[in-house]
């Protein structure tokens, strides 16, 4: 499982980065929302690689069958190490590229509020919060943490969501069998 994991994770993790580095390149030229939802979708594709990893995992160690907890468990380890290489990513791109990332955030946030009619006290409440987080953000290890929380969410669901396809058609080749 462990060659399983990191064969798929450093795949996963490198495509991750790619797709970063595309996205941040862009990120002067498009809106900001739009930025966070091609972001998301490389987020996404990188993590597609999970099935194949399972179905390998179960086609040449399992002897054709895998159980839905080591799916999981080979799913949510890719999902960790991919994150880590997105983790390492950020902290390039965020230190030499784009020190200036939350200063555009908080004004395109506050513009986003403005636009849908946001009084000033909801707005003020708004960039007291982006404040906090900035400071968070000078910690390390909260960085480290507030960076795997925008890829892991989407690896944990893409495990699942193979994982359970893969426990069907398990199913549905032993019911055809018997």
């Amino acid at each position: 499982m462990k060659q399983t994991v990191l064969k798929y994770g450093l795949i996963s993790g490198i495509i991750a980065i790619g797709l970063m580095m595309i996205t941040m390149s862009l990120h002067d030229h498009i809106p900001f929302e739009m930025g966070m939802l091609i972001g998301y979708i490389g987020i996404t594709l990188s993590f597609i690689i999970i099935y194949p990893a399972m179905v390998s995992y179960r086609d040449k160690v399992g002897g054709g069958t895998i159980s839905f907890g080591r799916s999981m468990a080979i799913g949510l380890l890719i999902s960790l190490v991919s994150g880590l290489f997105y983790v390492i990513g950020w902290t390039v791109v965020y230190h030499t590229m784009m020190p200036d990332y939350l200063d555009k955030y908080t004004a395109a946030t506050i513009e986003s509020m403005k636009k849908a009619g946001k009084n000033a006290a909801e707005i003020s409440s708004a960039v007291k919060k982006m404040d906090g987080f900035r400071e968070d953000y000078k910690n390390p290890v909260l960085f480290v943490l507030y960076t795997l929380m925008e890829p892991l969410p989407v690896g944990i669901i893409i495990t699942l969501i193979s994982a359970l396809i893969l426990k069907v058609k398990s199913k549905n080749n032993k019911t055809i069998a018997a």
